[in-house]
């Protein structure tokens, strides 16, 4: 059974981090669904990212992220630092500075990517 992730697809760093999950989804756990198309308004008004787990609950940013670390083996290195950083109840206050940030990040990874600089953003 698929579970859905809905990422902010007008944000490249969030495509970008898509695009990383998925390839490091072999089993094809996860649909990755931009968010534009959520046809529930009530879980487009969230500017986080978000999991509908098989059962339909919601999971919201970092948990959504350790949810899905959890189910794609290349994002296991980010596991103990989202278990860590919920231990210590700093989880929300870091995924919100990322997320209100995000434009901004894209904004560098485009710049990186004009530059030619391999391995980042291409």
């Amino acid at each position: 059974m698929h579970r859905s992730v809905y990422y902010d697809d007008s944000c490249s760093f969030c495509q970008l981090w898509k695009d990383i999950a998925q390839y490091g989804d072999r089993d094809s756990r996860f649909l990755f669904v931009p968010q534009s198309v959520q046809a529930n308004p009530a879980l487009r008004q969230r500017d986080q990212l978000l999991l509908l787990d098989g059962n339909g609950n919601p999971r919201w940013g970092m948990d959504a992220i350790r949810q899905i670390s959890e189910g794609v083996p290349l994002l296991l290195p980010l596991l103990p630092v989202a278990m860590f950083l919920r231990l210590i109840h700093l989880d929300s206050a870091v995924y919100n500075f990322i997320a209100g940030r995000r434009m901004v990040i894209s904004r560098l990874l485009s710049l990186v990517r004009r530059t030619g600089i391999k391995g980042v953003g291409n």
